[in-house]
């Protein structure tokens, strides 16, 4: 989740096996946390406001990405809503219960599929790429320093 090729291709994944929300709930429920980090920067009615956006996203009747977390998760958010109780945690537990889902069941499919097979290759050249761009360095430093004081 921390490595923006891997979370690239992760993400790709889940699209593919219909579960894409999980991602994107975890990943804006992680800037909403930090946003609250930062209060002299934000209001707190603009991080109320932030919270009510996630919210209508993810957790009413009509959102479009709805989540699979346990029925008491859903009511508890619900009620945090209703009455006025929202915070910095409010999403704490979906989060939890979401990133076990992904860590679960769809990270051993991912590390199973032909998507991970391309993020392997991927990382695998661009660590060959570093090595030689470091080689070369390498090899140039050391021919100015040789080239360096002889006459």
């Amino acid at each position: 989740i921390t490595d923006p090729v891997g979370m690239k291709y992760f993400s790709s994944h889940l699209r593919k096996e219909c579960s894409h929300e999980n991602i994107v709930f975890w990943r804006q429920v992680e800037n909403f946390r930090a946003k609250w980090d930062l209060e002299d920067t934000y209001s707190h009615e603009q991080l109320v406001e932030t919270a009510r956006i996630l919210f209508s996203q993810f957790f009413t009747g009509s959102c479009l990405m709805e989540l699979n977390i346990s029925h008491k998760t859903h009511q508890d958010i619900k009620k945090a809503f209703e009455e006025k109780r929202v915070d910095k945690h409010v999403f704490d537990l979906a989060q939890r219960e979401i990133y076990s889902l992904m860590k679960n069941d769809s990270f051993k499919r991912f590390k199973k599929s032909r998507i991970c097979l391309r993020f392997v290759r991927a990382m695998k050249n661009r660590h060959m790429q570093l090595k030689s761009t470091e080689e070369e360095q390498q090899r140039t430093g050391n021919k100015a320093k040789s080239g360096n004081g002889t006459k």
